[in-house]
């Protein structure tokens, strides 16, 4: 199993896993508050509850932790948790420990919460990278900008020249502009949408696709 697909588990069990972990644990601090330490010490009690949460989330990322470096940091933490447990005679001294046990249960919380953002962050620019941002184009020796979702289709350099409007699909689309320079050399149509939803082609002689911070409504200026 790949190291993303293991990261992708774990992501998706550990809200439950800590959640049910915090509660027990919440729950063991106000036994310990309204009964006292006694209370912890009987079959069922919230504090056993909890030490099988952290067992079982250990026990998972002890699986990983070969293949995924967070599982692998995470083990020690939860590690250090299940000593203070391990022997049920330290539970006497549970009033002293168990806010140490919230402490390092909130520092897992954070560590999966930055690989969580860290992962999205990281789809979003792979996403993003994966398209152009805008086309640029010469047009009868003026240079246009189109932003990438505007275009819609390219068209052969042929079927645009010297045409005031252009076969596109099932519909007739005109050409901006219908004749002069701008049908001299020209090598596509771009078909482009509009801001107020209409569709034109455009000749150009020639285009280059880009990544640019900023792009120019340059359908105005076609139109």
């Amino acid at each position: 199993m790949t190291a993303e697909r293991l990261l992708s588990l774990l992501l998706q069990d550990s809200p439950r896993l800590l959640g049910e972990a915090f509660f027990y644990l919440k729950e063991a601090q106000t036994v310990l508050k309204q009964q006292g330490v006694e209370a912890l010490l009987l079959p069922e009690s919230p504090l056993l509850r909890f030490y099988r949460c952290i067992h079982a989330f250990k026990g998972m990322c002890g699986m990983m932790a070969s293949r995924l470096p967070l599982a692998a940091e995470l083990v020690p933490q939860f590690h250090l948790m299940e000593g203070r447990l391990a022997i049920k005679d330290n539970w006497s001294k549970a009033a002293l420990w168990l806010p140490e046990l919230e402490q390092a249960l909130i520092q897992v919380q954070e560590k999966i919460q930055w690989a969580r953002e860290q992962r999205e962050e990281s789809k979003a620019r792979s996403s993003s990278a994966g398209l152009p941002e805008s086309v640029r184009a010469t047009s009868g020796g003026r240079e246009l900008v189109f932003p990438w979702e505007s275009v819609v289709q390219f068209v052969p350099g042929d079927q645009v020249t010297g045409r005031p409007f252009v076969p596109v699909g099932d519909r007739l689309v005109a050409v901006v502009p219908a004749s002069g320079k701008a049908h001299e050399g020209v090598t596509f149509g771009i078909v482009v949408r509009t801001k107020s939803g209409q569709e034109i082609v455009v000749p150009v002689q020639a285009l280059q696709i880009e990544q640019v911070d900023s792009v120019s409504t340059a359908v105005r200026e076609a139109a």
